[in-house]
Order: structure tokens, then sequence, then C-alpha cells
């Protein structure tokens, strides 16, 4: 059975947001291709079908520690944090250009892991 026009566009739109985000891998400039393409293709094809933004998952993000006695030096956002937090709302204002649904980047932490005291803490009243 041949796909619909409206199938083949889909894919086609898909195709172009991952072509996006495939830019911002570290391997692009060395490899030119991104080997979770073929992988994430069904996914953001569901996405795109359904109307749906494509949406993205950033694990371990380096939020800021909430230690300023040892760690920080504040609560606010540092310059490295601003601009990772730029690049990652330029790529989603990419995909918007080629998909008017967008993209989301949902981002977690795995800071109970690293923040040291606080963490200590948190295992020491929740075993």
């Amino acid at each position: 059975m041949e796909p619909s026009a409206v199938e083949t566009g889909h894919e086609a739109t898909a195709t172009k947001a991952l072509r996006i985000i495939e830019q911002y891998g570290l391997n692009y400039e060395r490899t030119g291709s991104w080997d979770g393409f073929e992988t994430f293709l069904p996914v953001v094809v569901g996405q795109v079908t359904r109307g749906e933004p494509i949406k993205m998952l950033l694990p371990g993000f380096p939020f800021k520690s909430p230690n300023s006695r040892d760690k920080v030096l504040g609560n606010l956002p540092d310059l490295g944090e601003e601009l990772a937090l730029k690049h990652l709302n330029g790529l989603c204002e990419n995909i918007k250009a080629v998909y008017e649904h967008g993209a989301e980047v949902h981002i977690t932490s795995d800071g109970l892991v690293y923040n040291g005291e606080i963490d200590r803490e948190f295992f020491k009243n929740n075993d």
C-alpha cells in the first residue's frame, strides 16, 4: 500500500526537524551524520502526525547547586547556564521554522546525586 501524500509530508517534516537536531550533535562536523536518526524518525513522525510539538528530554543538565556555602556564589544562573539555555532555545526556534508546532526541551537534573551535603541529608532522612 502506497503512503498517502499526508503521510509522506509528515515524514518529510519529521526528517527536516531531525536534520536540525542532528546538526547540534557533537560528532556532526566530523561525521556528517547522527546514529540516532533512524531510531527517532518513527517517534517524531508520530508527533508530527498528531500535530504535537517535538518533545526532547535532556537528562543531567548541570543546574546550579543550591549549596552557596561551598560551591556557588549565588542562586542566579551563571553565564554558562544562560548560554546553554539560549542554545537549546535556538534549537527549538530552528525546528519551529520548519514545523509549525515547534519543539519542547524538557530538562531533568540528577542533582540529588551531586549536591553533596543536601544529598546526604535527603538520603539520611529518606532511608
